[in-house]
């Protein structure tokens, strides 16, 4: 019998990465810092990067990616209430 870990699933996980601030950081520095990376992400260099990488870039704005967060957490919480997942 396979371990229950070794099951096949449907499921899809991937990995992203996000820039935070600490809270209180003024709304014309986010927007400046939020405006620099996403100019970043554009540059056909990194673009070349992330093609080289099989990488794709999301780009955005906070609310965005807070909305984005946020879903994240309540899906993958979800399977790990559901799978009774414990840290070892």
């Amino acid at each position: 019998m396979c371990p229950r870990w070794a099951t096949p699933t449907r499921a899809r996980a991937n990995s992203w990465v996000g820039l935070l601030a600490p809270a209180g950081v003024p709304a014309d520095v986010v927007s400046k810092l939020n405006g620099a990376v996403n100019a970043a992400l554009k540059s056909p260099e990194f673009q070349k990067f992330l093609i080289e990488q099989s990488l794709k870039h999301a780009g955005g704005t906070p609310e965005q990616f807070a909305a984005f967060m946020k879903a994240e957490t309540q899906k993958w919480g979800a399977v790990i209430r559901r799978q009774n997942i414990q840290v070892e």
